[in-house]
């Protein structure tokens, strides 16, 4: 597949803007970056079933946050697939897509949405982002009531499931992940408060993301999902 060049520089930068809060809003925050050779399909599953161990062992304030930037294909029948690094590509019926034993199925991601025990959030910087958790006719607010907590999930995506993430150079970023730094950094500060919450990033990320590209990114949440601080204002 074509190379994407600030994918990994979309994680590092990530990376580094939730390390920035620890000893403010958080105590503590640990981070796994898997990049370049090291996000193969094996390491990015294993780096999931860390995500799990780790969430809720501070207690239910933690919060597990999931960043994706690289491809993301869809299956004729509308299934997403992460593509790591190791992918073995394969034509079928037209499309360029990995072979299911080297790609990470929707089902891997949402499986470890049900099992956190704090809050969740995840964010995806892939093409066709938004079928991640709504691939096969989905419906996300279903899935997470059937989790059984219904206050804790949110997802935001870069794209809907039938549109491509676009990233450029003199950006050095995915348009979604620009957005989301610029709104951690402050300019999705909107009640001036010292905190960016949840709901003010993703009012951010949205405005940001159709001014930058024309499209829109995703936002798929349980209706009754309170606003919730995220990240101090540097």
């Amino acid at each position: 597949m074509p190379g994407l060049r600030w994918a990994e520089k979309d994680a590092r930068d990530f990376k580094a803007a939730l390390e920035r809060q620890q000893g403010s809003l958080y105590a503590k925050v640990e981070v796994k970056l898997l990049t370049g050779e090291a996000a193969d399909r094996a390491a990015i599953v294993d780096g999931l079933d860390w995500l799990i161990r780790q969430v809720g062992q501070g207690g239910e304030g933690d919060v597990g946050v999931l960043f994706l930037s690289g491809h993301g294909v869809t299956s004729p029948i509308g299934k997403y697939y992460y593509v790591p690094y190791n992918a073995k590509m394969e034509s079928i019926e037209g499309r360029l897509l990995p072979a299911r034993s080297s790609a990470v199925p929707d089902t891997e991601i949402t499986d470890t949405l049900a099992a956190l025990k704090g809050k969740a959030l995840f964010f995806f910087d892939t093409c066709h982002a938004g079928l991640a958790t709504a691939s096969g006719g989905l419906d996300y607010n279903k899935f997470v009531n059937q989790i059984g907590d219904a206050g804790r999930a949110i997802v935001l995506a870069s794209s809907a499931g039938s549109e491509v993430s676009v990233e450029r150079d003199d950006w050095q970023h995915g348009a979604f992940t620009k957005a989301l730094l610029e709104g951690l950094a402050g300019q999705g500060h909107h009640y001036k408060t010292g905190v960016v919450t949840i709901g003010e990033l993703n009012l951010y990320v949205e405005r940001r993301v159709e001014e930058l590209t024309g499209g829109k990114p995703v936002e798929l949440k349980p209706r009754a999902t309170p606003d919730f601080d995220f990240a101090m204002v540097p």
